[in-house]
């Protein structure tokens, strides 16, 4: 807030209960519009609110060209906000406003009460003090449990080939909520690690392994969010870290089985699922696709489409020696429905298989280096649902 073009300003924000000053600046006056007081309300974890103190200026304004008019605004707890507020003139050089941001995060559960004080100085050090009409602004500002994580960082530590154990981790609610979920990322940036809530119904996600990982460590973001009855939606995240170490097995699937369902009449391919064979010697040479046998419900038993459902993406016979590579790449999708053309109907018909479960063997050869082959199988299941 300043008298006019020509006049420099500037802006600082300091924390003080009782700060003097003198007033031997010349017959300015600064009175302050709004607000006549603050009083709010935020969750932990978020900012205090921003403040902005609205003023007008009148008296000997011409008595201001060319000095500094320097702005303070004088706080009982510093922590609430920014220590560099900042100053907007108004058009017509009469008025303006100073406005504090709000810090974040804001921690414990508390209320602070205090005052916001403005000062308006033509020197560093104001010992020239403009009057400031209306400048002790009063503040209650209420810090409401929020949502947090008891456990900042699970992790999920396992060796090569194996599932780690899933982790339970407690999750503090805001103390007016209304719902809360876990908020998945898209399909195909799921990544390594999944977040569920726990089944009971407590205030708790389980974190667990998507998938089996080559030997290293990733970390992945997981997001809580919960709706309070104020109408504010808080985000949380969760950083997990997936680690895996080294063993002694030469070769483990991404997803050691896969497993599709559903509705009978759905005419569609499911989405892909990803299960590439992992090889941690990085020699896929060793590896190949041999064959798929299927097995299904007798209610299926003369149904053309009870060994055509599964839709597999992978190596059959690769010249040998292949690159080296730390996986062998597989892809699986489903459909149970299909149309085709009835040459007797003279129309399109759809052939759906029956309600029942489905099952696919998927069949590797895994040839060590020196030593006999093994047979590998990977199972892939399909369930048909009313």
């Amino acid at each position: 807030m300043v008298a006019r073009s020509t006049v420099a300003w500037a802006a600082a924000l300091i924390a003080c209960a009782g700060c003097g000053g003198g007033s031997d600046g010349p017959g300015v006056v600064i009175t302050v519009t709004s607000p006549a007081r603050v009083d709010a309300s935020v969750y932990q974890g978020s900012p205090a609110p921003s403040v902005v103190i609205a003023g007008r200026i009148s008296g000997d304004v011409g008595a201001l060209d060319g000095e500094v008019l320097y702005l303070l605004a004088v706080v009982t707890h510093d922590f609430l906000f920014d220590g560099a507020p900042s100053a907007h003139l108004d058009s017509d050089g009469r008025g303006g406003n100073l406005q504090l941001s709000g810090r974040t995060p804001l921690g414990d559960v508390a209320t602070h009460t205090g005052t916001i004080r403005l000062r308006a100085c033509l020197d560093v050090a104001c010992q020239r003090e403009l009057q400031v009409v209306n400048g002790e602004i009063p503040y209650r500002i209420q810090v409401k449990r929020g949502l947090s994580f008891q456990t900042a960082e699970p992790l999920l530590s396992t060796a090569f080939g194996t599932a780690p154990d899933p982790v339970t981790v407690a999750v503090v609610l805001p103390e007016d909520l209304v719902a809360w979920r876990v908020v998945p990322p898209g399909y195909r940036q799921e990544g390594y690690v999944k977040a569920e809530r726990v089944p009971d119904g407590s205030a708790a996600v389980v974190v667990s392994a998507r998938e089996l990982m080559l030997p290293g460590s990733v970390t992945q973001p997981i997001s809580v969010s919960a709706e309070t009855a104020s109408g504010t939606t808080l985000t949380r995240t969760l950083m997990v870290t997936y680690s895996t170490s080294a063993s002694s097995l030469p070769f483990a699937f991404q997803r050691p089985s896969v497993e599709f369902t559903v509705a009978s009449d759905s005419a569609f391919l499911t989405g892909e699922v990803p299960s590439d064979a992992l090889l941690p010697g990085g020699d896929s040479d060793r590896f190949n696709y041999v064959g798929t046998t299927y097995a299904w419900p007798p209610e299926a038993a003369s149904n053309p489409r009870r060994n055509q459902w599964l839709y597999p993406y992978h190596f059959w016979v690769v010249a040998s020696p292949r690159s080296a590579t730390t996986s062998y790449p597989a892809e699986f999708r489903a459909q149970n429905c299909y149309t085709r053309f009835d040459t007797t109907l003279m129309t399109n018909v759809t052939d759906c298989l029956p309600p029942g479960h489905y099952t696919a063997t998927v069949h590797y050869r895994y040839s060590p280096a020196g030593g006999a082959a093994v047979e590998v199988s990977h199972p892939i299941t399909l369930d048909v649902t009313p």
